[in-house]
């Protein structure tokens, strides 16, 4: 959709191996900087395996924006983090850390822009856990979380959340040309 998202390279490492494995090396640029590296082994055995990691090395979050065009949402900020990924291709198991750095998710479009925790969120046997994660709004309260999110089935993933905020500034903006939204609107959770 036209929306340019900057100079995103990539370069890849692949050795087969002895048996049935296949490894591979993986790494990612954002304006020739590295930011990501991914490695591991596929085993082409029964279904399909695999194991390896990532690591995520201030990660432009603005890079994931460019996957939400359609939804009037956008990303800003950094992430960082290390993961493992081992299994069935049908059911990874991937366990690690994200910290976000001064990550915003934005809209213009509906005016919102929530600063998210910088604390880690902690991925343990493919559920991602969320444990008095706030996101803070424009002039307002934070908004705390706690649950997770289960992928240890990825064509069904689990949502189980409580969401907790005494006036919370869901909406606090100026009207704008990309506003559909504007004003003030506050909310208790």
């Amino acid at each position: 959709d036209n929306i340019p998202i900057g100079n995103l390279g990539g370069e890849l490492v692949y050795m087969p191996k002895e048996g049935n494995e296949h490894y591979a090396d993986a790494f990612i640029t954002f304006n020739g900087d590295e930011v990501a590296e991914v490695s591991g082994s596929y085993f082409n055995e029964g279904k399909g395996s695999f194991e390896g990691t990532a690591r995520l090395k201030s990660f432009p979050l603005k890079l994931i924006s460019s996957f939400m065009a359609e939804t009037g949402f956008a990303m800003r900020g950094t992430a960082e983090g290390e993961f493992t990924m081992s299994g069935a291709l049908d059911a990874p198991v991937m366990d690690g850390s994200l910290d976000l750095n001064k990550a915003h998710i934005y809209s213009d479009v509906y005016g919102i822009d929530f600063e998210m925790d910088e604390r880690p969120i902690v991925f343990n046997k493919s559920r991602l856990f969320f444990e008095d994660y706030t996101l803070n709004s424009k002039g307002g309260n934070a908004l705390t979380i706690n649950g997770d999110v289960d992928m240890q089935r990825l064509e069904s993933i689990g949502l189980n959340f409580t969401l907790n905020a005494k006036n919370f500034a869901l909406i606090n903006a100026k009207r704008s040309r990309e506003s559909l939204v504007f004003g003030k609107v506050y909310s208790d959770f």
